[in-house]
């Protein structure tokens, strides 16, 4: 069972004016009327959280779906890299984006609390992936030019811990890029409670929208360069495959052979840039 919260109040804004949005299996997702920020109402025991990200977690997109995504992020952040670059992925997963990024570094690292995840990772791609508990001290001070953190601090409660943490590994003017779903997208305004985000209880345990991501990074010491729209890369056949109404169109699409074709979504998701 989920522990007792003791949160009556914005932990971004401090604002006491919270809304019910959203309820499923003893959670509600509340948001605040100020700000706009959300989190899961009572919070997840951390050993619940632990125990998420084990065998399967990861099997819900193949290697190519990851890859397809990864490949759109190394484009967004190319830009910020130089062959003096050293990376941190913190939440790296299986290590797809890590290994794509490798080659335009001089240094990459993953950080990731699944030690599946990341033996899988050092086995697949030969990295060097840290796991365990992320604290102040699991990087020296300055010690990157980029972090980048994908889906994942939605994951955290005690996300403004992480966020100093990431800030203190980060060298002047480094580069912090984050993706997380936000409450202000136009799918989430559009679905309402069927909005993709709603159905990650209870391993999303926290909601931004731009507004108080970016609040929150400011009183956390960083500049904010850029939040925008994201979304994520799927195959077709992927896509027709999550709605039963469109199941008929997979025959179609083998015998065409389209099914391969990856599209882009600009949904549920937004880019944060912010250095320090």
């Amino acid at each position: 069972m989920p522990k007792k919260s003791s949160k009556n109040y914005c932990r971004i804004c401090k604002e006491k004016k919270l809304s019910s949005l959203y309820q499923s299996g003893g959670y509600k997702i509340l948001k605040c009327l100020n700000c706009g920020f959300g989190v899961l109402d009572p919070e997840p025991k951390i050993n619940q959280l632990h125990n998420i990200y084990q065998e399967g977690y990861h099997d819900y997109l193949t290697d190519e779906d990851f890859k397809a995504d990864a490949q759109k992020k190394l484009r967004f952040v190319k830009q910020f890299m130089t062959q003096d670059t050293s990376l941190l992925d913190f939440g790296c997963g299986l290590g797809h984006f890590l290994a794509l990024a490798e080659p335009f570094c001089k240094t990459v690292i993953g950080f990731d609390i699944s030690r599946l995840a990341a033996k899988k990772a050092k086995e697949k791609y030969n990295l060097f992936v840290k796991t365990g508990t992320a604290s102040k001290k699991s990087f020296p001070k300055n010690s990157f030019e980029i972090i980048t953190s994908f889906d994942v601090i939605e994951h955290i409660p005690d996300f403004k811990k992480t966020l100093n943490n990431f800030y203190h590994w980060l060298k002047p003017g480094g580069y912090l890029f984050m993706t997380t779903p936000s409450l202000n997208s136009w799918d989430a305004r559009l679905l309402g409670k069927k909005w993709y985000g709603f159905t990650r209880i209870p391993d999303h345990v926290i909601y931004f929208t731009p507004g108080s991501i970016k609040r929150t990074l400011k009183d956390t010491g960083y500049k904010v360069k850029k939040i925008t729209t994201w979304g994520f890369v799927r195959r077709l056949e992927y896509l027709v495959g999550q709605y039963e109404k469109l199941s008929s169109l997979q025959f179609l699409l083998k015998k065409l052979n389209l099914g391969k074709i990856k599209i882009y979504l600009p949904m549920t998701d937004m880019m944060v840039v912010a250095y320090k």
